[in-house]
């Protein structure tokens, strides 16, 4: 388990002066955690697409920022004292800098989320298979109409999906200091 903060390399103009933008997170995976970060940052159809890390990141660009552990915590470590070293790290970093917008500690969305699919799968099923029965010959003729016209940029985001894996590979030496 692992907290982490993503910084730019060079200093903006925000408020006070000149500072480091700032974002901390934590994460089970540093490796996959920047991966999401990466594909999140650029899928205009993801939903946290506009969210103010995402932002200045393209704002900047994404060689600006680094990536860094910070803190390595143990693997017994609960979900409930990695959100509570998180909160403590975002709290250390002046507002006026931080790319956080929220907190670590609260209303926990993805705990809600998993109850209500349990609690409504049965009826999601059904209505997922009901959807795709209907609508299966207009999303294969929309599929293939999009690859026959995207066909070579296609095959560049392919090429450009192993070369980026790569570069996380020797991107993410992990350094941890405190």
């Amino acid at each position: 388990m692992y907290i982490y903060t993503i910084t730019s390399l060079k200093k903006h103009d925000i408020g006070d002066g000149l500072n480091r933008l700032v974002y901390v997170g934590s994460c089970k995976d540093f490796k996959i955690r920047v991966e999401q970060h990466r594909r999140d940052c650029f899928n205009k159809n993801s939903r946290i697409y506009n969210i103010k890390v995402y932002t200045m990141i393209r704002e900047i660009g994404w060689d600006n920022f680094v990536f860094e552990v910070i803190l390595v915590m143990s693997d017994d470590t609960t979900d409930e004292e990695l959100l509570k070293m998180e909160q403590h790290y975002i709290d250390k970093f002046e507002s006026k800098k931080s790319l956080n917008t929220r907190g670590a500690i609260g209303f926990d969305k993805t705990e809600w989320q998993k109850k209500n699919r349990i609690q409504n799968r049965e009826e999601l099923n059904r209505l997922q298979r009901d959807y795709r029965s209907n609508n299966r010959q207009k999303y294969n003729d929309t599929q293939s109409e999009y690859r026959s016209k995207n066909r070579q940029m296609i095959n560049y985001l392919q090429q450009n999906r192993r070369l980026m894996k790569k570069t996380i590979r020797a991107f993410c030496n992990i350094s941890i200091y405190e």
